[in-house]
C-alpha cells in the first residue's frame, strides 16, 4: 500500500468505555441470562476501559505517525509484551480467562434456572 502512499495501522485499544456492552447480544445463552451477563460487562467496562476520545487520540497520532501497531491501553501493551517474551504465559493467561468466563456464564445460567 505504501507505493499508493496509503499507509495501514492496526488499532490495539483494549476496552474502550461505550454504550456497546448495552445492546451486546450473548448467543446460545437462555432467556434472561444474557441480561445478567450484559451489566456485570457493562460495569468492567465502565471499571476498565478507556474515554473514546483517549483511543481516538491515539488512532490519530498512530496515523500521523505511520505506526504500524498502536497499543493504547495498557492491557493491550502488557498482552504484547507477554506475547513477545513468554507466548506460553500469554496461552496460559488466556486460558485461565476463558475458564473464568465459563464460569461466569455457568453462574448466571444456574441462577436463572
Amino acid at each position: 500500500m505504501e507505493r499508493y502512499g496509503v499507509g495501514v495501522s492496526a488499532i490495539c485499544p483494549g476496552a474502550i468505555d461505550t454504550p456497546i456492552t448495552g445492546r451486546t447480544r450473548f448467543v446460545g445463552m437462555a432467556p434472561g441470562v444474557d441480561g445478567d451477563l450484559r451489566e456485570r460487562v457493562g460495569r468492567a467496562v465502565e471499571r476498565r476501559g478507556l474515554p473514546p476520545e483517549k483511543v481516538a487520540r491515539a488512532v490519530l497520532r498512530a496515523v500521523r505517525r505511520d505506526t504500524p501497531v498502536a497499543y493504547v491501553a495498557a492491557e493491550a501493551r502488557l498482552g504484547r509484551a507477554l506475547s513477545r517474551v513468554s507466548p506460553t504465559a500469554n496461552r496460559a493467561i488466556g486460558r485461565i480467562g476463558r475458564i473464568a468466563g465459563d464460569r461466569l456464564l455457568a453462574n448466571a445460567g444456574s441462577r436463572q434456572s
